[in-house]
């Protein structure tokens, strides 16, 4: 008989194997539709970083929402950069059957030249893909998720700010989500003609959410490292400053400890506002 510590390590090394191939087969695809250049090592080194957190438990251990929501907002940016609007609202919105929080993938609906009002049906098309995910939970029974609160951690900012609330209600999420998409769509109308738009547009709306998040857990620090990684595979004749800050955006949270928790995630942040200004597209220069 096996033990039982034995099968789940086996579990891992699998689940790292099957990332690994998994990456190498998408980044290089990734790369490549983007008109960048093979680049097989970085691919395979990235890949294999990537794998690196499914190891110790943080893949298996977490929600599997961390590793789909993000790819799925990469998909999203990469088609509404390819001048497929339609199919961008639909990823974002499916996104969020994984959990409600995909729907702040909004902001990537904003990647390409479009109307106000073409933008609106976007969002419209996104919201309502999500809401046909949920109907039929809504019509077939009791629908509880909005009676739902969170406790307010020590460590969190609402801590700091409300220090006498102990619970983190829907209402309260909303204006997380509010903040969370307003940083991204800042940083979307910078990037709108950059390929850098597909991961750190999803980047600054992650380290938003988190820094207005009344909890944390580790797995929630594998979206920002993945979303970095993927950066670092598509950064490409970049400045070495520019490549250092996305690999420290991609490990940095990894070393929170709860009493740094706040002073980590606002430094993530403005590391991602400064490679939002420094990957901008220029005039003289392709994104």
């Amino acid at each position: 008989m096996v033990p039982a510590g034995f099968e789940v390590a086996g579990l891992r090394v699998a689940g790292a194997t099957a990332l690994v191939l998994g990456a190498v087969v998408g980044l290089s695809k990734l790369r490549a539709s983007l008109g960048l250049r093979p680049g097989p090592l970085r691919v395979l080194v990235v890949s294999a970083l990537i794998a690196v957190w499914e190891v110790p438990g943080y893949g298996l251990d977490g929600h599997l929402a961390e590793l789909a929501i993000p790819v799925m907002w990469v998909a999203a940016g990469l088609a509404m950069r390819k001048g497929m609007p339609n199919v961008g609202a639909l990823l974002v919105g499916l996104s969020a059957g994984w959990e409600p929080w995909g729907l702040l993938g909004i902001p990537l609906l904003l990647c390409a030249p479009a109307s106000a009002l073409r933008v609106a049906r976007l969002g419209a098309l996104a919201v309502a893909t999500t809401m046909a995910l949920y109907l039929p939970f809504a019509l077939s029974g009791t629908f509880a998720m909005f009676d739902y609160v969170w406790p307010i951690g020590s460590g969190s900012l609402w801590h700091h700010l409300m220090p006498g609330r102990s619970s983190f209600t829907w209402w309260m999420r909303a204006v997380q989500g509010a903040g969370s998409v307003a940083v991204g769509a800042l940083v979307a109308a910078g990037l709108r003609s950059s390929r850098h738009l597909i991961w750190l547009v999803p980047l600054a709306v992650f380290e938003t959410r988190l820094l207005l998040d009344p909890i944390a857990y580790d797995y929630y620090y594998t979206v920002p490292q993945l979303l970095g990684l993927i950066g670092l595979c598509l950064l490409e004749g970049e400045r070495r400053r520019n490549m250092a800050c996305v690999a420290v955006l991609a490990y940095l949270q990894f070393a929170i400890i709860p009493a740094s928790r706040l002073s980590v995630l606002a430094i993530s942040l403005v590391l991602v506002l400064y490679l939002a200004w420094a990957l901008r597209p220029r005039a003289t220069a392709s994104g």
